[in-house]
């Protein structure tokens, strides 16, 4: 089992429009739920009106505006899984990393049928490396008419490792799907791996639903599909040398959103790729030089 942290990165180029809302003008008066968005040199936000009014910046006047969080292009880079950067066909885009990382950690995949990632280095003007990945589930089909008639299926969750870990580098993240589809892409992050441990056998995973089932006085009943997280519970085996180590690193992260890439050197479960937080672990210490680590861990919606 791996954690990967994100590293801090700079979107240089992206082909998904800005925002899918019309600048933000100081001269026009806007009414209650007009939505606008603000631009700044490396971000982009939407807002919606909460009161009509002419000339009340939405970043500085929250009495006015509502923040409805990031824009479109900039979806993919907040911490959420749910918002997703959409464009038609695919989803390009390109960062500027300067800390040395190892992985990439794709979530949140809509309509998109396979990445290609190419990583070249700035500072030395060395020759890029690129690899392509098909997003087709595997796993095979129960029966030859599901092999011939039934939808294929696509992941939603990719984590990739890098041939090489370097620093200061450029990377170009496609995403794509079939022509004139819409292509969706959650979170995207980057960052250098830690060994925490290997996953045993025994793993628990699942989600958490934030839909509701709301009936009125009258009997009338509706559900109401909401985000919902994945979750895990999961124990891990390690050396005890290592367990100071990993208390460590668990404890630096606690309440930070990383990739935990859950899945051993056999094993390419995507539903043990999670970009989320731990709610608690505990290691038990000993046993044939042996020590456990039971984890508790929660996606982001």
């Amino acid at each position: 089992m791996q954690l990967i942290r994100p590293a801090a990165m700079t979107l240089t180029a992206a082909t998904a429009p800005l925002s899918d809302e019309t600048a933000w003008l100081s001269t026009r008066t806007y009414a209650i739920g007009a939505r606008v968005s603000v631009a700044t040199a490396d971000w982009c936000t939407d807002y919606e009106a909460v009161q009509a009014g002419t000339n009340n910046a939405p970043a500085t006047n929250p009495t006015y505006w509502l923040d409805l969080g990031a824009s479109n292009r900039y979806k993919m880079l907040d911490a959420s899984v749910s918002s997703a950067t959409k464009d038609t066909t695919a989803v390009t885009v390109t960062v500027a990393v300067e800390q040395r990382c190892s992985h990439l950690g794709l979530f949140g995949l809509t309509g998109a049928k396979q990445v290609t990632v190419e990583q070249a280095l700035i500072a030395n003007g060395a020759a890029p490396w690129s690899m392509t990945r098909s997003l087709a589930r595997s796993g095979g089909s129960a029966s030859w008419s599901d092999w011939w008639f039934t939808q294929f299926e696509y992941v939603g969750a990719l984590v990739l490792a890098f041939p090489r870990s370097v620093g200061n580098f450029a990377l170009t993240v496609t995403v794509a799907g079939d022509a004139d589809t819409m292509v969706g892409v959650g979170h995207l992050a980057i960052g250098r791996a830690v060994w925490l441990g290997e996953t045993l056998v025994d793993a628990e995973v699942g989600i958490t639903d934030y839909s509701r089932k709301e009936t009125d006085e009258w009997g009338e009943t509706q559900l109401v599909q909401r985000a919902y997280a994945k979750r895990a519970t999961l124990r891990l085996t390690l050396p005890d040398a290592h367990a100071d180590t990993v208390q460590a690193q668990l404890a630096a992260v606690r309440a930070v959103p990383v990739i935990w890439d859950c899945n051993g050197p056999d094993t390419a479960f995507e539903s043990l790729r999670i970009f989320g937080i731990y709610k608690e672990f505990a290691l038990q210490l000993g046993g044939l030089n042996q020590t456990t680590c039971t984890l508790n861990l929660e996606g982001m919606t």
